[in-house]
């Protein structure tokens, strides 16, 4: 039974990771056609850093 249950949740959670990550990347998109320079600093800070 709590293997079932285990698998379930795991399940559940992969849903909710996949679906984040999508809301992610849209709302990275979003910002990117909006405010393009604010992807251009970020860029070049993660790079230097």
């Amino acid at each position: 039974m709590i293997k079932g249950y285990q698998a379930e949740l795991m399940d559940i959670y992969e849903k909710i990771r996949t679906e984040e990550n999508r809301n992610l990347k849209k709302r990275h998109e979003e910002i990117k056609e909006k405010f393009p320079e604010i992807i251009d600093v970020i860029f070049l800070y993660k790079n230097f850093v």
